[in-house]
């Protein structure tokens, strides 16, 4: 019996490691990055070609996103306390593992994946991105926003290049994605402003002021929703595209009704939102 009780110990520690590494490494978060890859791919690829071009993508975004939870426990501590090291769940040492295991099996399947692609040097760029904003996030505000904007458009831009989109649709989706996802960022700077400030973070609701920060936000989020919209109507058939939109828009329009509570946790969740609005909003335009 106490052999077992210590088998089921074991196995209890293990599962809850286990869950805070993948906490860690915001699993929901990287899948959203990996779909933006390997929906549209399917259409024109087999499975696991997808599968390969876009796995590098989850993983390299699951250790971007490890390190920036190493390098913020303290801020983390005061702004969102339930990510896993600010909650104790996983030390600061074993996260660094998460880290390296995972930026280990990002590049060894991207290696895997130059084979597929003439782009695939794209996924090194997404990997020197998402090191850099960590360092970013305490020089510049704009540079960090900059960062954090190329770093979630980088996919796009991968996927649309494999898939052989003409030039100009490649530069409008790409560009929209960026200018939506600076405003998600500026939004979420917002929300975080109290631990930027004590962590000594550079952001533009710091600089500039949560108010102007706002509005500012607010007025990215609705051109780069326009100009996605307007790709979406224009390479689409009417029957796909308006049923498409109107689901866009109702999505943004959630996010719109939460980010006006002044509850805390439905900010947040308005911010996790935005992922689904522009994963739906590039989704379809990349599919034109």
């Amino acid at each position: 019996m106490a052999t077992e009780g210590a088998a089921a110990r074991t196995s209890w520690r293990a599962l809850r490691l286990v869950a805070a590494a993948m906490s860690l490494g915001r699993v929901l978060s990287s899948l959203l990055i990996f779909s933006i890859v390997f929906l549209p791919s399917t259409r024109f690829l087999n499975a696991m070609d997808a599968l390969l071009l876009a796995s590098p993508f989850f993983f390299l975004s699951a250790a971007g996103f490890a390190v920036n939870d190493v390098l913020d426990y303290r801020i983390d501590a005061l702004n969102k306390p339930y990510r896993a090291i600010a909650r104790g769940a996983i030390s600061r040492q074993g996260a660094a593992v998460v880290v390296v295991v995972a930026s280990c099996a990002g590049l060894v399947l991207a290696g895997l994946a130059w084979s597929l692609s003439s782009f695939s040097w794209l996924y090194l760029v997404y990997f020197v991105l998402a090191m850099v904003y960590n360092v970013a996030v305490r020089r510049s505000a704009i540079l960090k926003t900059t960062i954090a904007s190329a770093i979630c458009a980088s996919p796009v831009l991968f996927v649309e290049l494999v898939l052989d989109k003409p030039p100009t649709l490649v530069g409008v989706t790409v560009g929209a994605a960026v200018v939506y996802i600076m405003g998600r960022e500026i939004r979420m700077d917002v929300l975080d402003l109290e631990g930027d400030r004590a962590g000594g973070n550079r952001t533009v609701a710091l600089s500039r002021g949560p108010r102007a920060a706002d509005q500012l936000s607010r007025l990215l989020l609705y051109v780069a929703l326009a100009v996605l919209l307007a790709v979406v109507l224009s390479t689409q058939s009417p029957a796909v595209a308006l049923p498409i939109c109107l689901l866009i828009v109702s999505l943004q329009g959630a996010c719109e009704y939460l980010w006006g509570s002044l509850d805390r946790r439905r900010r947040r969740r308005s911010i996790l939102l935005q992922w689904a609005v522009m994963l739906m909003g590039v989704g379809a335009a990349v599919l034109g």
